[in-house]
């Protein structure tokens, strides 16, 4: 088991061509917000959005939103990794959840994400960690 890297959570990156400080060190452009769920960084913008616009029509916001994001996980070494390096981190580290580990639940997974699986599971979805 490796523990000098391991990942801490959830997190999406929303390209906008932008610098911004307090990125993770492989993200030169762009914002990345964290959370324990994919979703969860979603609604953090979202309520954003519509705090600052205060109940405006937001639709077109969160589309171009969704349109410039990608799902990764942040790393203890203060970077953002894809989900199939996710995996491997977080194999490694011993993070992934005993049902995984066993090879049940990769099949769940599968299902809640509705799609087939031909070989093992080689990416992380934050519901596979402990």
């Amino acid at each position: 088991m490796r523990k000098d890297e391991y990942i801490i959570c959830a997190a999406v990156h929303f390209q906008d061509r932008k610098k911004h400080a307090e990125a993770p060190e492989n993200i030169k452009r762009g914002f990345v917000v964290a959370g324990r769920r994919h979703s969860d960084c979603y609604n953090t913008v979202y309520t954003l959005i519509d705090h600052m616009k205060q109940g405006k029509d937001n639709q077109e916001y969160r589309t171009e939103l969704n349109r410039m994001s990608h799902h990764g996980f942040l790393a203890n070494k203060n970077k953002l990794v894809c989900r199939k390096e996710a995996f491997g981190i977080a194999k490694a580290a011993g993070q992934l959840s005993e049902q995984v580990v066993k090879g049940r639940g990769v099949n769940d997974m599968a299902e809640f994400f509705n799609v087939t699986i031909h070989h093992e599971l080689e990416w992380l979805v934050s519901e596979m960690l402990y």
